[in-house]
């Protein structure tokens, strides 16, 4: 598994915020310290609201600056120390921080007239965006102050009053604040759903049939209700090749049909023949008259 490695410059900067700036100070004891001055660097450190690409520059301007805050390094050496490995970008973070006037930057030359790396000057007293902390507190707090004060210095008077007014008719709506109408809000909880459990099936005894047939139907054919409870005693008391659910809807379903199907034969019995059965019918009766008028038998 391969894993990139990480710059000696960020390493030595981020050890710096961890155990501190004197880390730096063993590290080159072979240098004179003039070289490389404390003072710098913890300025550095103290600067607030920046890209960190700009502080890790700063930072490795600040490690190459004498007690003046001059250094001379190389935009070679920079990308070196910084890990970062654009020239182009090198020079352009170093070109915004000399527009705002965070360091000066100075061009020299070889006695052959050849260019050299340029001069870089830390601005220590910088007042621009990026501001140390100490200065940066002073400044919220005079930005604070100017909100509420005039030039000369006294209290600005508004439309509500004076900012001492105003604090106090804060306070005094604060104290005497109605509680809300509202309820508190309470999460609603519902149980969860129970399974109702599935009624068992009983089967009906005759009598229960007998008091259902007679009784709720007003059936009249005694023989029905001993009928239907002989039929689903016999098969179990099942509806095709389920388990019945409830009889009384099954009662309900052997009476219509009992009613239709006697209907259906009450009315072919009392249909009247066709009349060619009825003269064949008639033309036998006569020949049987005839025969025992005549002495004869065909039983014979």
């Amino acid at each position: 598994m391969n894993s990139r490695r990480i710059p000696q410059g960020y390493l030595r900067v981020f050890k710096c915020c961890f155990y501190g700036i004197d880390f730096l100070v063993p590290k080159f004891g072979n240098l004179r310290i003039d070289e490389m001055s404390i003072k710098y660097l913890n300025w550095a450190f103290s600067l607030l609201d920046f890209k960190p690409i700009q502080k890790v520059i700063l930072l490795s301007l600040a490690d190459n600056s004498d007690d003046d805050g001059v250094s001379f390094p190389s935009i070679g050496l920079i990308c070196a120390k910084t890990g970062i490995k654009s020239r182009t970008t090198v020079i352009k973070h170093i070109k915004s921080m000399c527009h705002i006037g965070l360091i000066s930057i100075a061009e020299r030359s070889r006695k052959d007239g050849s260019q050299s790396s340029n001069e870089y000057k830390l601005n220590i007293e910088f007042e621009g965006g990026f501001t140390p902390c100490s200065i940066n507190e002073q400044r919220c707090s005079a930005n604070e102050k100017s909100d509420v004060t005039d030039e000369q210095g006294t209290v600005q008077q508004s439309e509500w009053g004076s900012v001492q007014q105003i604090e106090q008719l804060g306070v005094q709506l604060n104290e005497h604040q109605e509680p809300s109408l509202e309820p508190p809000y309470k999460p609603s909880y519902e149980p969860p759903l129970q399974k109702t459990k599935k009624s068992r099936f009983v089967p009906p005894t005759i009598s229960e049939c007998e008091t259902f047939f007679f009784n709720e139907k007003n059936i009249t054919d005694q023989t029905m209700p001993s009928m239907f409870w002989n039929y689903y005693q016999s098969n179990g008391w099942m509806v095709g090749r389920s388990k019945m659910k409830d009889w009384h809807a099954s009662a309900n379903g052997w009476i219509g049909r009992q009613k239709k199907y006697g209907h259906s034969n009450q009315s072919q019995l009392q249909k009247p023949k066709p009349i060619i059965q009825q003269m064949a019918d008639a033309l036998r009766a006569s020949e049987h008259t005839n025969s025992e008028m005549m002495g004869i038998s065909y039983d014979k």
